[in-house]
């Protein structure tokens, strides 16, 4: 199933980007399309570094894919009276709606925790067409059953 949910994102993914460096890059201006972001809290629990690609859905809203890659570190005592530190490195898929003209966006989306545990968002974004500096916060529950966990995030980083 994990396999299955990481081929088709990864297959919508290609197919965005290649579209959009086919088709878009002559009917609109210059956009800075390729964002790096460090986010604190957000869709990985405790911290992730980020990655997406926006592309333009319309004249206001443009679809952000990407994904963070977050460590979690988990201490067990199964092996002794000591603890057993294990590192866990996971990846987590994103896809966010952003409604905007200008440089100020109201963020939409879902994610995958361990891809099977859907996080939603809904924030402010900031980013500029010609790129610089990213600002992004938002409130992100986790859906985990039939149990919602309030959470949030705040993100920083560079559009180029």
């Amino acid at each position: 199933m994990k396999k299955t949910i990481l081929i088709i994102f990864c297959t919508i993914f290609s197919f965005f980007t290649v579209f959009s460096q086919e088709n878009m890059q002559e009917a609109t201006p210059p956009i800075k399309h390729h964002s790096v972001y460090l986010e604190l809290g957000g869709n990985s629990g405790a911290y992730s570094l980020n990655y997406d690609y926006s592309l333009p859905v319309s004249e206001n809203t443009k679809l952000a894919v990407g994904g963070g890659l977050a460590l979690l570190s988990i201490y067990s005592y199964h092996e002794g009276p000591s603890p057993v530190k294990t590192n866990l490195y996971f990846f987590t898929p994103e896809a966010n709606l952003l409604f905007g003209k200008n440089s100020h966006h109201l963020e939409t989306g879902v994610s995958l925790l361990l891809f099977q545990i859907p996080v939603l968002r809904i924030g402010y974004r900031y980013q500029p067409k010609k790129g610089s500096f990213l600002f992004r916060a938002g409130f992100t529950p986790l859906l985990y059953g039939m149990e919602i966990f309030p959470w949030g995030g705040i993100s920083f980083g560079y559009t180029f």
